[in-house]
């Protein structure tokens, strides 16, 4: 977050808004002023503005990398929170979505994160909302925890908080960094806990075993949950009014190149859905707008040049059934699936990429089953299987174990 010229808003929600300033004395700070909807829950509002810059001075106290608090106060009507404005960071959600595989290759990054959270059970944190999101990065290196909303202090820290912690920080990266970087974290972590916290812990390997499959469990409900953010005026979503209706725009750039393909959607559900399945980093069509109102219709756009599978027909081949492997490998590696994967429900991208089409119905599924393929061709051929095999393995995000033992039983089946 390199810092516009203050006052600016930084983030914004229904219940407060994060903006950098200035105070008197032209020192530049973060205001984090608390406005929850509704009388009874604004009565709260002075509650989290203290407990939040005790919990900063608490941590800054025990030399946890947090932003200094200032004050909190209460001004203009709302109560405020004031930090101090690190510059030239960034948060590690906004590297990710703009460069993940410099991230990924940053291992003394994973190794930072890993020291952190260690530090963090050692105080006794129990933070409650650990995502790339609270994190920010320093340019030059060095890694701070934001956004203590919801954190507690515990007079003991016990082997089921630590591990959901570790669940969590999993579930919130798992789509988009590599398991030989969260595996590093990990590491840096366990070798970073003080003894008497890593005695109240199964064995390492116990640990680490068991976090995967929870974190995809726990990825797949949290983006399941915010599937509504589709809806109505969010982070990601920008609602305007219109004649007859309201507007909802994506708020990101699209990042479809010149002239995409629009393709119309005709239901607030199926709209929702095209947003969901861009959550879980699927390769699929990008929700662009929604109107709401009488006559209601949406946009979601593919880049130039995509091509309907059954327009296309594309010729069958080890290169076809390797995209097609990596397409049914990520909904496996999400934990969804489809009951039927139709042609015309496909597409094809310049690049060779194949997308799914505009409103796709995934259902949550731990050991998700083979779509029934319609109008598409099936790998027969040695080769083709092992191409499959390839692609699926590939799109996995698990352990280097979980990748052999998938890879094994799909060229045994």
């Amino acid at each position: 977050m390199v810092p516009p010229a203050p006052p600016a808003t930084l983030k914004r929600n229904p219940n407060r808004t994060v903006s950098l300033s200035r105070e008197a004395d032209g020192s530049a700070v973060v205001i984090k002023r608390f406005h929850a909807e509704g009388m009874l829950a604004r009565l709260g509002d002075r509650g989290r503005a203290r407990r939040e810059y005790e919990a900063l001075a608490r941590l800054a106290a025990r030399g946890v990398a947090v932003p200094a608090p200032v004050a909190w106060r209460r001004r203009g009507g709302a109560w405020e929170l004031v930090t101090e404005w690190i510059p030239r960071t960034r948060t590690l959600a906004e590297l990710l979505a703009t460069d993940a595989d410099s991230v990924a290759r940053d291992l003394q990054l994973a190794r930072e994160l890993g020291r952190l959270l260690a530090h963090l059970h050692a105080c006794g944190l129990d933070h409650r909302d650990l995502h790339p999101g609270n994190v920010l990065i320093g340019e030059g290196g060095g890694v701070w925890l934001v956004d203590l909303g919801g954190a507690r202090f515990r007079r003991q820290i016990t082997a089921p908080l630590m591990v959901r912690d570790l669940v969590s920080m999993c579930a919130s990266v798992r789509e988009v960094l590599p398991s030989g970087f969260r595996s590093r974290c990990f590491l840096s972590w366990w070798r970073a806990l003080d003894h008497t916290l890593r005695d109240r812990l199964p064995p390492r390997r116990a640990v680490i075993e068991g976090i995967e499959p929870r974190a995809r469990t726990r990825r797949r409900a949290i983006v399941a949950r915010q599937r509504a953010r589709w809806t109505r005026e969010s982070g990601v979503c920008r609602r305007s009014p219109t004649d007859g209706g309201v507007l909802l725009e994506r708020r990101e750039p699209a990042r479809l190149g010149a002239e995409p393909m629009l393709v119309p959607v005709h239901s607030a559900e199926g709209w929702a859905d095209s947003g969901r399945a861009g959550d879980h980093r699927l390769p699929c069509a990008v929700p662009l707008w929604w109107r709401a109102g009488e006559d209601a219709e949406g946009r979601v756009g593919l880049p130039a040049g995509t091509e309907r599978v059954d327009r296309l027909r594309p010729t069958p081949g080890a290169r076809l059934f390797f995209r097609a492997g990596h397409l049914l490998g990520t909904l496996h590696d999400r934990g969804l699936g489809l009951d039927e994967l139709r042609a015309e429900e496909l597409w094809v991208a310049r690049d060779g990429r194949l997308l799914l089409g505009p409103a796709p119905h995934l259902e949550a599924r731990e050991r998700p089953r083979w779509p029934r393929l319609v109008g598409l061709p099936e790998p027969r051929t040695p080769r083709e299987r092992a191409a499959f095999a390839s692609g699926f393995v590939n799109a996995c995000r698990g352990t280097l174990r979980e990748r052999a033992a998938l890879r094994r039983e799909l060229l045994d089946g």
